[in-house]
């Protein structure tokens, strides 16, 4: 998605990374960032809904 909002939002921004071999780099990092904020947040919303590993074996709709 952050490429894709690069090449179309943020076309000199694109460009440069890309001329200058960060591109890449840049998205690893910006995918490493969300990764790790996901590992966060997924429990803390689970323990917020009530989600269990019981409740997901038994009824994973729910």
């Amino acid at each position: 998605m952050r490429l894709r909002y690069l090449k179309e939002h943020r076309k000199g921004l694109y460009t440069s990374l890309l001329l200058t071999e960060k591109l890449y780099p840049h998205l690893l990092e910006i995918d490493e960032a969300a990764n790790e904020r996901m590992d966060i947040l997924m429990p803390q919303l689970m323990k917020a809904a009530g989600v269990t590993e019981e409740l997901k074996a038994a009824d994973q709709m729910k």
